[in-house]
């Protein structure tokens, strides 16, 4: 009973919800977390919060002052709050040749689970915004534009997973990673890979206007990647976004 009344009850509190957190993020088949950005950060913090229980433990007051003003800008750099998420800005990226910027959000609960995850297009110009949705489990790869001017192609790439293939425990490292297109203004949505293929790299070609993708289709049917799954050579027209070769 001595030692429970010596621990401080706000670290205690802080490394349970974070401990929980992680432990949920944690994928034991692929020893991987869901969320790496986040989770490096929790992992921070619940490691400081530890660090913080042991020092009370020994009384240590001068190194907690100190420790606290650390955590505090540390996540103070991270979160912005709204009235009931934390709102996390990810990424601006410029959509080069219009109007539009891109911000990357995920609005976060009070216990640091993903309430939504979406692109926004912002025109710079008359302030108006649209909002593209992912599942609040997937993860946002890359966000890249391909303008090809000649071709008169000018789109958003994405990379992204957003299927769970097994639907057993949410989407994680093991689903497959989709390419969708959207329009520069976001207006327009896409998604040119099977949900059963699984993407492994993709490039654009400015001379034919095509993007090509490689990787594995799920030929087994069994909703996982494996050896017997097999490989494929995708070709897409970025105008008309149909597959004109397969491989």
């Amino acid at each position: 009973m001595g030692i429970i009344k010596r621990i401080n009850p706000f670290w205690g509190f802080i490394a349970a919800i974070l401990g929980w957190t992680l432990f949920k993020h944690f994928d034991f088949k692929s020893f991987k977390f869901s969320d790496p950005y986040f989770d490096i950060v929790y992992l921070i913090v619940f490691a400081i919060s530890i660090y913080f229980l042991i020092i009370d433990y020994k009384k240590k007051q001068t190194m907690k002052q100190l420790l606290i003003l650390a955590l505090t800008l540390l996540t103070s750099t991270t979160y912005g709050q709204d009235k009931y998420n934390y709102v996390h800005f990810n990424k601006l990226t410029e959509v080069e040749g219009t109007e539009y910027v891109i911000a990357s959000v995920d609005n976060r609960g009070k216990m640091f689970d993903t309430k939504s995850r979406y692109l926004l297009f912002i025109n710079t110009k008359t302030g108006q915004s649209k909002q593209v949705d992912f599942p609040n489990d997937g993860h946002i790869e890359s966000v890249e534009q391909v303008n090809i001017d000649n071709l008169g192609i000018n789109k958003i790439i994405v990379s992204a997973q957003t299927v769970d293939l097994d639907g057993k425990n949410g989407i994680d490292w093991e689903d497959p990673k989709q390419i969708i297109i959207l329009s520069v203004d976001g207006q327009e949505k896409t998604q040119l890979t099977d949900n059963k293929f699984f993407t492994r790299t993709w490039a654009v070609n400015k001379q034919t206007g095509t993007i090509v993708i490689t990787g594995h289709f799920d030929s087994n049917n069994n909703n996982k990647y494996d050896k017997t799954d097999k490989n494929e050579i995708h070709i897409y027209d970025l105008r008309t976004l149909k597959l004109i070769r397969k491989i």
